[in-house]
């Protein structure tokens, strides 16, 4: 119990000193440009986004050999095979194996690549930058971008019905099927450029200010998820459950079933006890997103709490498997096993959050 307690004590530590806040999806919304996810490839050339832009359509996946529907994702996008071909689609896919794979791992994508024959590049995301750039809650994720270059849906996880609307809304923008619908909203730059200050101003612990930039972001554009689910973020790192409760309630205003703001809105009111209410909402949010780990991770931990404990290990365990390097979900896995009597497991699970927000592999203690 010893190890237990001093990788507790590590993981809280690394919890309240680290700047970043974990995400899912929560710099995107649809309407918003994507930034840069320009890298090595795996054949160790350079891929440029850019230069898979301005065709009928682009997706840009995140993927890893250990992820058992990423797979099914890449065959399905190779499957566009002819519409790359021609000119009408871009694909980009990022690989993210580990934050600094091994010679082994490295080996393991490149076979895969080769046996699979896929016509499109696969970024190695070294270091996890683009990950945690763009908030990456499961894997695979995807994003497919219209002709103009703007995101036109997002695909969290591979659930049966969302996949399937990612796949048919595709086939629309490369002329398959029923009209494309008009492309999305513009959303303003301003907003864009005061929330990427305000997560700037994170990093020199300037809380307040960043929620003045926020607020400002808020003003420019009011439907601007990123800027509520952000200062929802900061409010439950700071413990102000009440304005963090706020903030998710005007997120939920603006898109009542999106999975990060129900995920946001439940941990506001577990701050604030009222651990029923949250499950419901988790409930809520798992219906409408299968596959979004932060809501099975929360939920899972307040069924270990409440005794449900083969429900509950069951749900962090498939919250892990689809999102193995998020520190957040590493955190329930861990509080989860311990409550439950998994000292070692739970000690496993709370030293690899710390591994991750760290950015390397810790020495034994």
């Amino acid at each position: 119990m010893n190890r237990v307690r001093w990788w507790l004590g590590w993981s809280l530590l690394v919890l309240f000193a680290s700047p970043g806040l974990a995400s899912g999806f929560s710099r995107l919304m649809v309407g918003m440009e994507l930034e840069s996810i320009d890298g090595e490839g795996i054949d160790g050339g350079s891929v440029r986004l850019r230069d898979h832009l301005g065709k009928r359509a682009t997706v840009v996946l995140f993927w890893a050999s250990w992820s058992d529907n990423s797979l099914p994702a890449l065959r399905r996008l190779a499957g566009y095979s002819e519409a790359i071909a021609a000119g009408d689609l871009g694909v980009v896919t990022v690989n993210v194996e580990a934050q600094a794979p091994t010679a082994e791992e490295r080996a393991r994508v490149a076979a895969l690549v080769a046996s699979e024959h896929l016509p499109f590049p696969v970024v190695m995301d070294l270091g996890l930058a683009r990950f945690s750039r763009f908030g990456v809650v499961a894997v695979p994720s995807a994003v497919v971008l219209g002709k103009e270059g703007r995101v036109a849906e997002l695909l969290i996880g591979y659930p049966l019905v969302g996949r399937d609307g990612f796949f048919r809304h595709l086939d629309e923008l490369l002329g398959k099927g029923a009209p494309a619908r008009p492309p999305a909203k513009v959303l303003p730059k301003e907003a864009v450029r005061l929330t990427h200050l305000a997560e700037s101003l994170l990093v020199r612990d300037r809380h307040a200010i960043a929620l003045e930039k926020l607020a400002e972001a808020e003003r420019v554009a009011p439907d601007f998820l990123p800027a509520y689910r952000l200062a929802a973020r900061i409010h439950l790192a700071t413990g102000d459950a009440k304005q963090a409760a706020a903030a998710a309630a005007s997120c939920l205003k603006v898109a009542g079933a999106d999975a990060e703001c129900l995920l946001l809105a439940a941990r506001a009111q577990v701050a604030e006890g009222d651990e029923a209410g949250a499950r419901a909402r988790l409930a809520s949010c798992i219906d409408h997103h299968p596959d979004y780990a932060g809501c099975l991770a929360l939920l899972g931990g307040l069924e270990v709490k409440a005794g449900e404990r083969a429900t509950g290990l069951d749900r962090l365990a498939r919250a892990v498997a689809l999102n193995p390097l998020d520190p957040e979900i590493q955190e329930a896995v861990g509080e989860g096993r311990l409550a439950s009597g998994e000292g070692e497991g739970g000690a496993a699970a709370l030293r690899k959050a710390v591994e991750i927000r760290l950015g390397g592999q810790l020495g034994a203690p």
